[in-house]
């Protein structure tokens, strides 16, 4: 059992509404109002420092902790307590972070990316590879970091320069203006969101943990080294090894082709949509008339059918729900399974490490990766009896939901952040 944290626990009651800037303030001791925050430049707050001259080259298994600016895009949010790479390079001291350092990318692909902001909670780390590091002690680099990657964010890309490669001058950062708030202010700001930060973490951590186990069990289950038993304790019946086709009561393709396609209409599955335990809808961009859809299509999905990836990234699969009437693409295959199969049952099957390492065996690599669907359906796989299959997939699917509900509470205290920030720095 994961145990789950709530936002209502943080002190809520230690904010104020204020109709001046910014719309959430903290209470000073005995209820009283902080004072209002005063407009800065960065560079009246910090000395702007440029990164030490290291690249992915320099990373090693061992030495010092390091940041290169392209991990501020992929791996560090706002704040980075712990730091992932080390290198063996020995570089001057001003690389090395004081705690409350943040640094910024001094160049990006696009405008967007490089305003991204991370702030540093750890001494000694090799600040390195196209960074701007900002340091002073007039504003909590916290509460810098999170003024940056949201209030200053597009104020950021404005200044920045370039075509193909995008670059900014630690001249032109130090021009931005800031609102800044008092040092105790500051102070509660910063705890508070670290607060909410480490909530997120955990959840995070226990969402993690629990991928591990499903794993885990998973494995085991079709590695028959976990087995279910019938509702009178008796033991099923061994496990018979057969060729997928022998299963497959059809196989809805369509044609190998694109159809004609229309604004709207019947839903395109294309290999976006697949590979989630259900089709994500949300990801669908192409559509199908009526008529196309009753006279291009050999074979109409239904409720039950698993969708099967062939070309591309090969081997993804969903379940189709029929929330909505959907017709498949040309990388995409319906599997409809006999009336002794469960469909559920067979999803888990073919997405267990081990079988879906099996699977893309066959794979042929050319232009693009693709598995022909009579060579996937003469695998063979062990199945047990339906009635153990059934067990197996309804246990699966509990602890699937268990997962997408631990998953949903994550995005809710994403959103609840993303607000919060919205109205602490507008």
């Amino acid at each position: 059992t994961l145990y789950k944290f709530t936002i209502y626990k943080l002190n809520l009651s230690s904010i104020i509404k204020n109709s001046n800037n910014p719309i959430y303030r903290f209470k000073n001791e005995g209820n009283s109002v902080f004072p209002d925050w005063e407009e800065f430049k960065i560079g009246d707050l910090c000395t702007i420092y440029k990164g030490a001259p290291l690249s992915k080259a320099d990373i090693a298994d061992s030495g010092t902790p390091f940041i290169l600016y392209g991990e501020l895009y992929t791996t560090y949010g706002e704040i980075a307590y712990q730091i992932n790479r080390k290198t063996e390079k020995i570089v001057d001291k001003k690389y090395y972070s004081k705690i409350g350092d943040v640094v910024v990318p001094t160049s990006g692909e696009t405008a967007e990316e490089i305003s991204t902001a991370t702030c540093i909670m750890k001494d000694d780390v090799i600040l390195a590879g196209d960074l701007n590091i900002f340091r002073g002690s007039k504003i909590d680099g916290r509460i810098l970091s999170y003024l940056l990657n949201h209030k200053k964010k597009y104020e950021i890309a404005s200044v920045a320069q370039g075509a193909s490669i995008i670059h900014i001058k630690a001249d032109d950062l130090k021009k931005i203006k800031i609102n800044v708030p008092c040092k105790i202010e500051q102070e509660k700001i910063a705890s508070f969101l670290t607060s909410i930060d480490n909530i997120i973490s955990t959840q995070e951590s226990n969402i993690s943990i629990l991928e591990t186990y499903n794993r885990g069990l998973i494995s085991q289950i079709f590695k028959q080294e976990i087995r279910f038993k019938d509702d009178n304790g008796n033991e099923f019946s061994d496990w018979i090894q057969m060729p997928l086709e022998e299963n497959i009561e059809l196989i809805i393709d369509n044609r190998g082709k694109t159809p004609p396609l229309s604004e709207n209409g019947y839903p395109l599955i294309e290999i976006n949509a697949v590979g989630d335990f259900f089709v994500n809808y949300s990801r669908i961009e192409k559509y199908v008339n009526e008529n196309i859809y009753h006279t291009w299509f050999r074979k109409q999905l239904k409720k039950g059918d698993i969708l099967f990836s062939t070309v591309g990234t090969t081997a993804l699969c969903s379940c189709y729900d029929e929330k909505q009437i959907c017709c498949v693409a040309q990388n995409i295959v319906g599997l409809r399974f006999q009336e002794t199969i469960d469909n559920i049952f067979m999803y888990y099957l073919l997405t267990e490490k081990e079988n879906n390492k099996y699977i893309k065996s066959i794979q042929m690599n050319g232009v693009q990766p693709s598995i022909k669907i009579t060579q996937f359906t003469k695998l063979k796989f062990p199945i047990p009896c339906f009635e153990e299959q059934k067990k197996i997939a309804n246990f699966l699917t509990s602890l699937d939901t268990v997962l997408q509900e631990e998953k949903n509470y994550l995005e809710y205290l994403k959103t609840i952040k993303k607000g919060l920030l919205q109205q602490m720095f507008v």
